[in-house]
């Protein structure tokens, strides 16, 4: 059983971050259960588990094998393949292991690595999500100050500063927990003190968690705002130049009286009236950085949505249940959990649909 449906699990379920994805709890035992159940919820973590190590460290491959993924833009894929690595590895099968066993059976330092773990790959990800949203609309709506500011140098600084932020964020709150909660009572499984943290445990939440996800989806309605305003400029501009073209082009083809000019004269005139008259001006096409843009809009539109189906309604749960007294809808938690845990999976396949190196590597193996 992925929770028990108590009103114990109701306290322990506060509006936190670091509980978004504490799916281990037990409120009855603290060793568990001695037989395996494999239910929905552990069977598809490990089944995530494997499928995303697979996929990311695949991708990780792809992209570092591939020399010619030198740009800065680099960095930020890494870092995020990074970030849902440790978590897979590292997170997952703890909970892989609690969920079968219906308890917390590995002692208080496993419980603290865990906590650990669990707070700064998930925060990373997200926020690394964001980086990547503001960056890709940086790139679309301010090209000239993108090329001459971002640097390999600039997203490194950038990728450094997130997780010290993060680190800074969550170690306060695992180092106040140690200290509020000294006793090695692990009763009611491996949480967070939800008393002693109840306000930096919604700090961090709305830091690490709810404000990125907020300039993620922002990221993308500015964008296509952006994008439809263009769009109507150059259709605007397009008629504009159409009606010019109409009014004066009678005027380039009108005959002059008949006897009133010698025929060089004429002659003369009509190539000069050809001249002066302004001709459609024909886009010209370039197909390189077209090709690019729409990269970057199909890149955007794919992170957003992303995120929007597998992270916003765990998001939004957790909003409720700091929002509402005695909110607790078991189901709607597992299927938010679990779809929270698929962003792992979706991250490396969007950038390899998206980006050119990494297809035509995959292409070549």
């Amino acid at each position: 059983m992925h929770q028990s449906e108590t009103a114990d699990v109701r306290r322990n379920f506060s509006f936190t971050n670091e509980t978004f994805n504490l799916t281990f709890v037990n409120q009855s035992s603290h060793s568990g259960s001695l037989t395996p159940a494999w239910t929905v919820t552990p069977t598809c973590l490990l089944t995530i588990c494997i499928v995303g190590s697979v996929a990311n460290i695949g991708a990780l491959f792809l992209f570092l094998k591939d020399r010619r993924s030198g740009t800065p833009f680099d960095n930020y894929v890494i870092n995020l393949l990074g970030a849902n690595v440790v978590g897979l590895l590292f997170q997952y099968p703890f909970a892989v292991r609690s969920n079968l066993f219906s308890g917390w059976d590995m002692g208080r330092p496993a419980c603290t690595f865990y906590l650990y773990i669990l707070s700064i790959s998930d925060a990373g990800i997200i926020n690394t999500h964001a980086i990547i949203a503001i960056n890709r609309a940086w790139a679309i709506l301010h090209p000239l100050s993108f090329r001459t500011t971002h640097t390999k140098r600039f997203t490194l600084t950038v990728c450094v500063g997130m997780w010290v932020y993060i680190q800074a964020a969550d170690t306060i709150v695992l180092l106040v927990d140690r200290l509020t909660n000294p006793v090695d009572d692990l009763s009611t499984g491996c949480v967070f003190n939800e008393v002693s943290l109840s306000t930096w445990l919604k700090v961090t939440s709305l830091m690490l968690y709810i404000l990125p996800v907020f300039v993620i989806q922002l990221s993308f309605l500015v964008v296509m705002i952006n994008k439809i305003l263009r769009s109507r400029a150059a259709t605007e501009r397009s008629a504009q130049v159409r009606l010019r073209n109409e009014v004066l082009q009678p005027v380039a083809q009108e005959e002059p009286p008949q006897g009133s000019l010698t025929s060089g004269t004429k002659r003369t005139e009509d190539i000069t009236t050809a001249q002066i008259v302004p001709q459609p001006v024909k886009p010209v096409v370039v197909p390189g950085p077209r090709r690019r843009r729409s990269s970057k809009y199909f890149m955007l539109m794919l992170l957003t949505l992303s995120i929007a189906i597998f992270t916003l309604p765990d998001m939004v749960y957790y909003l409720l249940v700091g929002a509402i007294p005695n909110f607790w809808i078991p189901k709607w938690y597992e299927v938010a959990y679990l779809l929270f845990t698929c962003q792992t999976v979706v991250d490396p396949i969007i950038f390899v649909l998206t980006m050119d190196k990494l297809r035509i590597t995959r292409r070549q193996q």
